[in-house]
């Protein structure tokens, strides 16, 4: 006669069991999906740009920007040295005290001190973008300079596969930001300063799947993890500049 009886709870039980079978699935696959689009974001085509790594010491202690200029300006194909870069195209200015202040120009415009010797401090991209075009012109160069800061990690990917090296600061060890304990007074307009300790440039001149391959002044050739290099960056201000066209 056939068969238990199935009451109408014990369907709604199995229909439930069902239906949150289903769901459990659409959200693996989901998952799946998500986890899938998220790698095929990361993956780049890989770029190793032939940047000659330049080491600022011994004569250039505190110049880590000029010596990254003098990189990518070798890569272009110009035939520059570094100190020569940095005493005759490089807008610097001591530090001074008056009335008990520290009185220092704009390092966004021009380098606080003398990178030779330790009074330097750091000159930051629109200075250094200067100094490259001044010494671009000079020579009846198509290369201009442009300041690139505010770009993100895939703008700074797009530069490297465009052909072109980023001069990069970030914190010397990739770590948050730390400053002086002194404050500065920005000569001219009393504005008010707090400078960088542990800040530090260097080219970057390729990336490979998770990786950032960088021409370190300092330290020489570096692979450094995309975050990793990307949370120094952003650290000072997501600073950088390239020199294209030619």
């Amino acid at each position: 006669m056939g068969g238990t009886k199935v009451q109408p709870a014990g369907r709604e039980r199995k229909r439930r069991r069902r239906h949150r079978g289903r769901n459990l699935l659409v959200l693996l696959l989901l998952c799946a999906l998500c986890a899938g689009l998220w790698y095929a974001m990361r993956l780049v085509r890989p770029v190793h740009l032939a940047v000659e790594c330049i080491f600022q010491q011994p004569e250039l202690p505190n110049g880590c920007e000029v010596t990254s200029l003098t990189m990518v300006l070798r890569y272009l194909g110009y035939p520059t040295e570094k100190v020569p870069l940095a005493r005759q195209y490089l807008p610097r200015e001591s530090v001074r005290w008056e009335n008990g202040v520290v009185c220092t120009p704009d390092p966004e415009q021009t380098y606080v001190g003398n990178p030779w010797d330790g009074s330097g401090f750091y000159i930051l991209p629109p200075g250094l973008v200067n100094t490259a075009n001044h010494y671009l012109r000079d020579r009846g160069s198509s290369y201009v300079a442009r300041d690139l800061s505010g770009a993100g990690e895939w703008q700074l990917i797009a530069q490297l596969q465009a052909g072109r090296p980023v001069i990069l600061w970030a914190t010397l060890d990739y770590t948050e930001a730390q400053y002086v304990d002194e404050t500065w007074v920005i000569a001219g307009t009393g504005k008010t300063y707090t400078p960088y300790s542990n800040l530090h440039c260097r080219v970057l001149t390729g990336v490979e799947g998770e990786l950032f391959y960088v021409a370190d002044p300092i330290f020489g050739v570096q692979t450094v993890e995309r975050d990793v290099l990307m949370n120094g960056y952003r650290a000072l201000g997501s600073r950088a500049m390239v020199i294209a066209g030619g």
